[in-house]
């Protein structure tokens, strides 16, 4: 995380994008920010939509790994989340891969749609961007007054065995960087303001 914190009263009412490469500690940073909005009483107006593998090595985390959430904050995981480009050894299996995060998380953004929180959540939104629709992720984040997303964006994971999820990701990335207030990128700190 490279030292850095936000502090409460600069969360709320904003919307926050986190990008860094492998380790730079966005997610441990998106529990840092999540943990302040649970501190101030904001529980009940939070969903998390978490999309992270729980991969050894450093590489993808849940962010129950960072912050205690059970019964604090609507919490949204698809039953298993792959990493295409790190458990793969063809472009037909990343392919495949993605396309099943694809459909394991879709129904999670459609029931935030149905009940959207005030606040949301995201961890590991690239994951979902493989194959997703950048669309149904982005209203999602327009229908939340607050948000705080993370997302991969970097140059270790850019082997995707030639199918074409690492473009697809960066290009869906830079699209959505233009719905938030706030863009954190951890590869090059200080973060910028948007």
């Amino acid at each position: 995380m490279r030292g850095v914190r936000i502090p409460y009263r600069m969360i709320i009412g904003l919307k926050w994008l986190i990008v860094g490469d492998v380790g730079t500690g966005k997610t441990r940073l998106t529990a840092d920010m999540l943990r302040r909005l649970i501190r101030h009483g904001h529980g009940p107006d939070i969903t998390v939509i978490d999309m992270a593998p729980d991969l050894p090595g450093g590489v993808g985390a849940p962010i129950t790994k960072y912050v205690r959430i059970r019964g604090r904050v609507r919490y949204l995981r698809p039953e298993r989340v792959y990493a295409p480009r790190l458990m793969s050894a063809s472009r037909e299996e990343v392919v495949r891969l993605a396309e099943e995060n694809r459909r394991l998380i879709d129904p999670l953004l459609d029931e935030y749609l149905r009940n959207p929180t005030p606040i949301l959540v995201v961890n590991d939104s690239t994951i979902y961007l493989h194959a997703g629709d950048p669309g149904r992720l982005e209203r999602c984040i327009k229908a939340s007054r607050t948000a705080v997303v993370n997302a991969y964006y970097g140059k270790r994971l850019e082997d995707d065995q030639g199918s074409g999820i690492s473009l697809r990701e960066r290009e869906a990335v830079r699209l959505l960087m233009r719905l938030f207030s706030v863009t954190i990128n951890l590869n090059e700190p200080p973060f910028t303001s948007s």
